[in-house]
């Protein structure tokens, strides 16, 4: 009898010492977050209809600040080509709002935007239907 019960302590003790400690298990806002931290993606979407095209080349540095480049392009109806160009830069942060996962700026000009976002099974970054985001590599962080 002694030998069974020491027998289940050690395989209670193996179970116990194996499983995932409470509070160490990496939320999906800290994947998130640090999915984004350091890194520049590129994000493309269509912005006023299948004519438009808009892209942002987004740093997020760890520090908490953020620098933007982007560009957008439209065919107008007269087949020309209308180009604008714009830059950011600002703070940005990630957050949870119940089990939602918030990517959050707020540009230096005041403007704040919320985006919520999903981490898929592979890895990436869902913004939405038509986003796209592309990691590019290491931010350019000054």
């Amino acid at each position: 009898m002694v030998k069974q019960i020491s027998r289940m302590l050690g395989t209670a003790l193996v179970v116990v010492i194996t499983a995932p400690k409470p509070g160490l298990a990496q939320s999906e806002a800290e994947t998130v977050r640090s999915l984004l931290s350091g890194r520049t993606i590129m994000v493309t979407y269509r912005d006023g209809g299948p004519t438009y095209s808009t892209y942002q080349q987004i740093s997020f540095c760890p520090s908490g600040s953020y620098f933007s480049q982007g560009g957008s392009s439209r065919t107008t109806i007269l087949e020309n080509q209308e180009r604008r160009s714009f830059n950011d830069e600002g703070t940005w942060s990630v957050s949870e709002l119940g089990n939602l996962v918030v990517v959050q700026s707020r540009s230096v000009s005041g403007q704040v935007t919320a985006l919520l976002v999903r981490l898929l099974p592979n890895g990436r970054i869902w913004v939405g239907t038509g986003i796209t985001v592309i990691p590019q590599g290491p931010a350019s962080c000054r």
